[in-house]
């Protein structure tokens, strides 16, 4: 359980990111649909589990590195290369989006026009890109937690400050006024889904990889599922409650709590500029070494070309490519979902295979490594990783590591039929 809980909270680390930090995203899928948009929290909710522990379980299933190897085995070949462009054209847009949305932050939360904060993002992380990228990503990818936390205090604050006069009808009718670019109710649900995971597939195949116990990725999957769910209902019921604050502004989150009190809307503005700086990092960096491979010979001039290219475009504002951007990538992602799924109904039979395979790996490798029982079983070993469809090296040092802090269990349960 403490695997499975550890994958969930990588899992929703990936999900709720500037977007989700923001508000944008709620107030265009769900808060524009008034009180029934709620429902549409029910219905991403069930996706959301079903794709997280599909993903995660078959990037265990290949003990993926990277995205493209895996759609290549799910997918029909010209299906994966277009699935594949996709992935990175997102990386892309994403980048784009980030760049706006730090232009419309600093121009609503501190009077910076919009053009001239967008440029400044876009500096920072040219220069970022040529340190150690992955690992300042780390270092503020703690700020993370510290946006849950503000979000659920936010949620407990806008419950026990519910006006008197209060009305779901009117409130309702504010909600409508939003822009909804994804429509029924129900299909923008799915569709932010399908947002969600263009965005995620490709580090959520490579986190379900680094892990063995198909089982328990696939718990980590549904658990991640149901906890952004949870911190999704919070936020949306936050806007919705506050939607007259929220309403028209491209950062409804920062509105809210500077409503609340002036130094703490300036505290999220800045906990918003980090995590927009934070994803922007990731999908500029992983885009430009794509765009490399292509280019390898002029990596700086790549980098600024992609970053220009981008800041232009942002200069369109957060709230239209939004409402652009953000739909276009979740029709793709529903398509990526259902290639997703439809592979694990249509191969069940594999996963469960490879399920006994790993115990039965797992059962070799400790007796393998346990410096008090002494068995020649490599032969077994080694026949049975070459059936799976992983990395054999990796399969087997992964097992390893994850077995080594078990080896003080009793070496009897681990001696093959017949020794004393």
């Amino acid at each position: 359980m403490k695997q499975s809980m550890s994958i969930a909270m990588a899992f929703v680390g990936l999900l709720i990111g500037a977007g989700f930090a923001t508000g944008k995203e709620m107030m265009q899928y769900f808060v524009s649909f008034g009180s029934t948009g709620i429902w549409g929290l029910v219905v991403t909710g069930v996706i959301m589990v079903i794709f997280g522990a599909v993903v995660l379980q078959i990037g265990s299933y290949f003990l993926a590195d990277e995205h493209g190897a895996v759609l290549k085995n799910v997918a029909h070949p010209r299906l994966s290369w277009l699935l594949d462009a996709a992935v990175s054209i997102t990386m892309a847009a994403m980048g784009m989006m980030m760049l706006a949305g730090a232009g419309s932050t600093f121009q609503q939360s501190f009077g910076v026009p919009a053009w001239l904060g967008s440029l400044l993002m876009a500096v920072v992380v040219y220069f970022v890109c040529f340190l150690n990228p992955d690992k300042v990503s780390k270092v503020i990818g703690a700020v993370t937690p510290l946006m849950i936390v503000a979000i659920i205090a936010v949620f407990f604050y806008s419950l026990t400050h519910i006006p008197s006069e209060f009305s779901i009808a009117a409130t309702d009718e504010i909600a409508r006024q939003e822009p909804s670019p994804v429509q029924p109710w129900w299909w923008s649900a799915v569709n932010y889904s399908g947002m969600n995971l263009i965005c995620a597939v490709g580090m959520s195949l490579v986190i379900g990889g680094s892990y063995t116990k198909l089982r328990d990725v696939a718990v980590g999957g549904m658990l991640g599922g149901i906890i952004l769910t949870i911190m999704l209902a919070f936020e949306t019921v936050v806007l919705f409650l506050n939607v007259d604050i929220a309403a028209g502004t491209d950062i409804p989150m920062a509105a809210i709590v500077g409503d609340i009190h002036p130094l703490a809307g300036v505290v999220i503005s800045a906990l918003i500029l980090v995590m927009i700086f934070n994803t922007a990092l990731g999908d500029v960096y992983a885009f430009s070494r794509r765009v490399n491979v292509l280019v390898p010979k002029r990596p700086k001039f790549n980098l600024f070309v992609i970053l220009f290219i981008s800041w232009v475009i942002s200069l369109v504002g957060f709230g239209s490519l939004i409402q652009i951007i953000f739909p276009i990538l979740g029709y793709i992602g529903m398509i990526i979902g259902v290639v997703f799924v439809v592979w694990r109904i249509r191969w069940s039979g594999l996963i469960s295979g490879e399920k006994a395979r790993r115990n039965r790996i797992r059962q070799l490798t400790r007796a393998h490594i346990h410096p008090d029982i002494y068995v020649d079983n490599s032969l077994e070993l080694t026949h049975e990783l070459e059936a799976s469809e992983a990395d054999n090296d990796k399969l087997l040092a992964t097992v390893a590591d994850e077995e080594r802090p078990n080896l003080d269990l009793d070496a009897e349960e681990y001696k093959e039929p017949g020794q004393s």
